[in-house]
């Protein structure tokens, strides 16, 4: 049914959307792709499972303990490696690569102790299903839209209403001129690590739940997609390297105004 792959497709939709509205805040600040990214999306749903699940924790205090756990590895990840790097003026490509290690520390630790197999979560609500007419909205689904916009306006308005957001916009357009005004650069940064980790967390926990599993494969697939989604200048890079290994590119080009456009493109010569 149409209406069902609606509901459905909007209720993963809104958990990619929570990761890349984190991500792309890193990146906006830093021009840093940050794939440790994805790790931190299935670390939380770990320790609730940890915690919930087999210690017989309430969820609430799981998923709050999981939310600010990883919310503080994303900041250590910032304060302790990524703040060295950048104190070195050493070129964003090394924090990528940085970023990129941790997220394989962390998931083959979490395969070191949890092991590969797949580890149930159980549902920790009990809601009513809702009918919209032959369309069905189940608890999970309705809790993850809901709470996904909710999130998301609450980011837009730490963004665009605080001082916390107009300093994250100040370092995003010019790091020496924040400096010179005040602001305090490496501890905004951490900050913004902070929130992306703890977005990336949330939605994680509640794909999970959705599912009714976790495992490390989760890694893989929101890493990719939320890569592609909050960075549309990949598609820039791409044709570019494209053009180097002598590859046609799909048609799309580089407009002078610095958004992607579609276009022809032309084999190079």
């Amino acid at each position: 049914m149409l209406l069902q792959r609606i509901i459905n497709g909007l209720t993963i939709g809104a958990t990619y959307a929570l990761v890349a509205v984190g991500f792309s805040m890193v990146y906006s600040v830093l021009e840093l792709a940050n794939f440790a990214n994805g790790a931190f999306y299935v670390f939380a749903p770990y320790i609730v499972v940890l915690l919930y699940a087999s210690m017989g924790w309430g969820f609430i205090p799981a998923f709050v303990i999981a939310l600010l756990g990883t919310g503080l590895l994303g900041a250590m990840m910032d304060r302790y490696i990524l703040t060295t790097i950048r104190n070195r003026k050493a070129a964003t490509s090394s924090s990528m690569v940085a970023t990129l290690g941790v997220s394989t520390v962390m998931i083959n630790g979490l395969i070191a102790i949890f092991g590969s197999d797949t580890k149930p979560l159980p549902n920790a609500f009990e809601i009513d299903r809702i009918h919209i007419g032959p369309a069905i909205i189940n608890g999970n689904q309705l809790i993850i839209i809901v709470l996904s916009v909710v999130i998301m306006a609450a980011l837009s308005i730490i963004v665009y209403k605080t001082k916390l957001g107009s300093a994250m916009r100040s370092i995003a357009q010019n790091v020496v001129a924040s400096r010179m005004m005040g602001v305090n650069v490496n501890r905004i940064i951490t900050i913004t690590f902070f929130i992306g980790s703890v977005s990336a967390a949330i939605a994680g926990t509640m794909v999970a739940m959705y599912y009714g599993s976790v495992d490390t494969t989760l890694y893989t697939t929101v890493s990719i997609k939320t890569f592609a989604s909050a960075i549309p200048e990949v598609f820039y890079y791409c044709e570019r390297s494209s053009r180097v290994l002598r590859i046609k590119p799909p048609s799309f080009r580089r407009a002078n105004s610095g958004q992607t456009v579609f276009a022809d493109s032309q084999s190079p010569g």
